[in-house]
Order: C-alpha cells, then sequence, then structure tokens
C-alpha cells in the first residue's frame, strides 16, 4: 500500500466513484452525478479498483486528503455486499489490505473502497 499525501480534492475527479458524506446529505455512485458543497463535506471517499482519494476534516476543521494505491505485492482481502437501497447502487466492494506484525499475527493494516456497481433508480 502506497500513501500519498500530497494530493488536492481537485484530484477526485479522475475517479469513476465517490461516497460523499455532508451535513445534509449522503451520495454514493459516479463522481459525474455527485452534487455536494465542499463546505458541508464531513468524509468523502474517491475510488476506481486501484486508488482510493480520502477526504477529511482535520482538527481545525480544514480539508485535507489523503490517497491510497494498491501495490502488486500487497496480501488483501475483497469482499463485495449487497446494498439493500437501491438508491445507493447494487453491491459496493471493499479491500482490505494485509500485514503481518513482529510475531506474525495477521492483522488488516487499511481498508478502502474499490467496487461499485449500480443501479436503477
Amino acid at each position: 500500500m502506497k500513501i500519498n499525501h500530497q494530493v488536492s480534492m481537485d484530484t477526485a475527479q479522475e475517479y469513476p466513484f465517490c461516497f460523499v458524506r455532508c451535513i445534509s446529505s449522503v451520495y454514493l455512485g459516479t463522481v459525474s452525478q455527485a452534487l455536494y458543497s465542499r463546505d458541508e463535506i464531513l468524509e468523502a471517499r474517491f475510488f476506481d479498483a486501484d486508488r482510493e482519494l480520502r477526504v477529511f476534516r482535520d482538527e481545525d476543521g480544514a480539508l485535507r486528503a489523503v490517497e491510497l494505491t494498491v501495490q502488486p505485492d500487497d496480501h488483501r482481502i475483497e469482499d463485495t455486499y449487497v446494498i439493500d437501497n437501491a438508491r445507493f447502487g447494487r453491491t459496493l466492494t471493499v479491500r482490505r489490505i494485509l500485514d503481518a506484525d513482529e510475531d506474525g499475527q495477521t492483522y488488516v493494516k487499511a481498508s478502502c473502497l474499490c467496487g461499485w456497481e449500480g443501479g436503477t433508480v
């Protein structure tokens, strides 16, 4: 897993999908159809099959962004979940990156969104 701290929210337009939690709404779907105000964002996750851009508010209320990129040698597990609310699509896929500690115990090093299948609304 590679983490890039030098990203901006403008990078979000490079991703096909997003999950955005705002003060007044929640959106899960394509970036091209997302409607949100930067001032209302609590958390946003823009993603594709290999990367996720996480946008969040720091202690001072400023928006910050971190990009996680999957690497070929990462050990990972992916689970696809069926979404019961058609407004948010049909499925959402979550990837967990695994690592081992000094005792050989496996743990989840990171978790990110990596797939979404839309529905008809």
